[in-house]
């Protein structure tokens, strides 16, 4: 399976999917994702955890409100600026912790204007850092076939399955 395959299948289920599903998979996934934050920002010394759980608890509270009425009593700025540049420092600790602030980032995002592309990139965060965490750094990035790594491959299937 390709990265273009993956993503094209997971936009199908995603299209088939209900707004809650979609936010119960979401989220879901960013907690998986939030300890390498929490690693992260303990090591060093940076970034906000409280409100990245804040921002994952708003989710879940705020699931089934409508993009529309939805009050956003987060700032989304201040979460962004607590997202690590990789470019600052490109370890995998950094890398991860990147991609979980994203991911909720990506939720947020998604709750304010129901674009599924928000859904699509919150699973790719997830098949990264698996990427990175079985040694496969640039697997995602120059690899086409996802096949290649047994433990991208399974953290595929898992994603397709919850839907």
């Amino acid at each position: 399976m390709t990265q273009a395959e993956f993503k094209n299948i997971i936009k199908e289920k995603i299209n088939q999917s209900s707004h809650g599903q979609l936010v119960d998979f979401s989220v879901s996934i960013c907690e998986q994702l939030l300890p390498d934050y929490i690693s992260f920002s303990k090591a060093e010394d940076y970034g906000n955890i409280t409100l990245m759980k804040e921002a994952i608890t708003f989710c879940k509270e705020n699931r089934d409100q409508n993009a529309e009425t939805l009050e956003m009593t987060l700032d989304l700025e201040d979460l962004e600026e607590n997202i690590p540049d990789v470019d600052e420092s490109e370890d995998l600790d950094s890398t991860t912790a990147m991609n979980a602030s994203c991911a909720i980032f990506e939720l947020l995002e998604y709750l304010t204007d129901r674009e599924s592309d928000h859904i699509v990139n919150i699973a790719i965060y997830r098949i990264d850092t698996v990427a990175f965490k079985s040694g496969e750094a640039d697997s995602i990035v120059s690899v086409d076939d996802l096949d290649s790594n047994a433990a991208i491959m399974e953290e595929c299937k898992r994603l397709l399955a919850i839907f």
